[in-house]
């Protein structure tokens, strides 16, 4: 195989390689995220159960009114950090993709340069069958030159 294309190849996987580690680490930053989002969706459980407790055993007004508004401040947190959670999802869906443009190139190059390969082995293979049946014929010819034919 030439050289340019062995070193194309070579950039083609290199590319490959790049993209996939570009899909793990956007994957490393989902789970981050659904991570936080379950420890937020827990506290706001938590601190809701506790309002729940706060109302049965009569606790004022203004107590619940706070209680309120930061369960309102927990909810919010819980959809922005979904929102996150969908950003990580298309990244990681575009990401997906160029890795699979990325992957689909380095094949059609491994492809082609197997192509290229059996090709070059093949006129190989005939140039020496040339070169066989040139020695054999001239050999037969020397032998029937030496027998007087």
């Amino acid at each position: 195989m030439l050289k340019s294309f062995a070193t194309l190849i070579q950039v083609a996987q290199n590319k490959t390689d790049s993209a996939a580690i570009k899909v793990g680490q956007l994957n490393a930053r989902l789970a981050e995220s659904k991570n936080k989002r379950d420890v937020l969706v827990n506290y706001r459980d938590e601190y809701r159960a506790r309002l729940d407790a706060a109302i049965m055993r009569g606790a004022p007004a203004a107590e619940t009114r706070n209680f309120r508004a930061f369960l309102d401040k927990l909810d919010e947190a819980v959809r922005q950090q979904e929102g996150e959670i969908e950003f990580w999802h298309a990244q990681i869906v575009n990401a997906r993709a160029q890795w699979q443009s990325e992957q689909h190139s380095l094949n059609t190059y491994n492809v082609l340069g197997a192509r290229r390969d059996a090709a070059a082995a093949q006129a190989a293979a005939r140039r020496e069958q040339k070169q066989q049946d040139e020695f054999a014929a001239r050999a037969t010819g020397a032998a029937r030159f030496a027998f007087g034919e």
